[in-house]
């Protein structure tokens, strides 16, 4: 049996395929070196295969494993990492993205309970490194002033696989990463953001970047979007939301059922989705914003009320982008 509190911090890095930006993420979890750490990569594949070909392959700093089957769906890669690990603290980290030195400076995990969390700023960057834009956390005050869970509800965390540094008696008690149906990992993050927010007993948040997420031109808003399935999938995503009663508890209290949250989650989606499809890194055209509105409007099972309310938005848009420009040319 292991000593899960021997090692006190576990980085593991997820991977199905070697890419060159795989060393600079390993590179950049040396430089945590205030802490007990390990680094596990973690290859969700049959073989190592191109894994070779990294820096670090032989180096004793770093636990390589391999599943040795094909390629799983993101939930059960994750846990199957995680249960490679030994630390009593665990941080995901995608492979081609980087830890600044300032990662967890500001902390001693060994004095923190099992149910608190550490929330990372982080800013994006593009292919090449470049800064692109700096993503959003909660500030001090926002902390001290709402419970962690409500400042999930109110989209103040910015959800991507690194967000957390959490225990794993933590991801023990809320089940790990759930089933939510899309093969790809859809939500498969968020819903355990949301579990393990409703389980805490306490947050920090950094107020500067101590993480670099990169973003490629390939990425793209998923075809489901356009069309019913995504109902299929969403109320898949509630479902695994609703695993933890903590977590249903408290949304209830604030959509009242569980399709009232399944409704709430397919109306901000349509915005994410929206913004996403006018940005240039995701290589769309502006015209994929009118099949998005038709599948909301039409195929999307998002409850007549905030159906409306995308309408009332959409008619006041075209005021407020004249508004905008006007203010540009008087100044």
């Amino acid at each position: 049996m292991k000593d899960f509190n021997k090692m006190g911090l576990s980085i593991v890095i997820p991977s199905v395929s070697y890419r060159s930006y795989l060393d600079e993420a390993i590179e950049s979890c040396l430089s945590v070196s205030e802490h007990d750490v390990e680094i596990v990569v973690c290859v969700n594949n049959i073989g190592y295969n191109g894994f070779s070909k990294s820096n670090y392959f032989d180096s004793p700093l770093i636990k390589w494993h391999c599943l040795g089957q094909p390629v799983q769906p993101m939930w059960k890669s994750l846990n199957k990492a995680i249960e490679r690990s030994s630390g009593r603290w665990i941080f995901l980290l995608s492979d081609d993205d980087v830890i600044r030195p300032n990662f967890l400076r500001s902390q001693a995990l060994n004095e923190k309970d099992d149910f608190f969390l550490y929330a990372t700023r982080v800013d994006i960057i593009d292919e090449k490194g470049r800064f692109v834009r700096r993503s959003g956390s909660p500030t001090p005050s926002e902390i001290h002033e709402f419970d962690p869970i409500e400042l999930f509800f109110k989209r103040k965390f910015h959800n991507h696989l690194s967000l957390f540094v959490f225990s794993r008696v933590m991801y023990d008690k809320v089940g790990g990463f759930r089933d939510t149906g899309y093969p790809n990992g859809y939500f498969v993050d968020t819903v355990f953001h949301g579990q393990v927010l409703a389980n805490c007993s306490a947050v920090y948040a950094e107020q500067s970047s101590v993480f670099l997420r990169r973003e490629s031109l390939g990425q793209g808003s998923a075809k489901f979007y356009l069309g019913s399935v995504v109902n299929k999938y969403m109320s898949e995503v509630v479902t695994a939301f609703w695993d933890d009663a903590t977590f249903a508890d408290q949304c209830a209290l604030r959509y009242r059922t569980k399709d009232g949250y399944f409704q709430e989650l397919l109306y901000q989606r349509f915005f994410t989705e929206w913004s996403k499809l006018g940005k240039s890194v995701y290589g769309q055209r502006k015209v994929m914003r009118f099949y998005l509105l038709f599948s909301y409007l039409v195929l999307w099972a998002a409850g007549p009320r905030n159906k409306v309310r995308v309408v009332q938005w959409l008619m006041v848009l075209p005021v407020s982008f004249v508004k905008r420009r006007l203010c540009g040319l008087i100044k």
